[in-house]
């Protein structure tokens, strides 16, 4: 997917009061996922991008084809195409209100 979806995420993450406090990538260090660590308050958060394409491969963060936060696989995002894609952002991102 274009980076675009990478850059709405972390945008609606910013509006609705989230930080991301920390990053995490297959060029940082070997790990299971690229990751965000967001913040809001007290709450903290992992969301964790898909790192496989289609054939198995490592993909940079920027194609990764969805995220779901850690320890809440259903509250989950696909990176799809509009005009559904921004619906799905919307609910993502609401969700997240709802996590204690």
């Amino acid at each position: 997917m274009p980076k675009h979806h990478i850059d709405a995420l972390s945008h609606a993450l910013t509006q609705r009061g989230w930080t991301i406090v920390s990053t995490r990538s297959l060029d940082d260090f070997p790990c299971d996922a690229h990751a965000w660590t967001i913040e809001r308050g007290h709450a903290q958060l992992e969301i964790q991008f898909d790192r496989f394409d289609a054939m198995g491969n490592d993909v940079p963060l920027h194609k990764s084809w969805g995220c779901a936060v850690h320890d809440h696989r259903d509250v989950s995002l696909s990176f799809g195409k509009p005009p559904g894609w921004a619906g799905e952002l919307a609910s993502f991102i609401a969700a997240l209100d709802l996590l204690p």
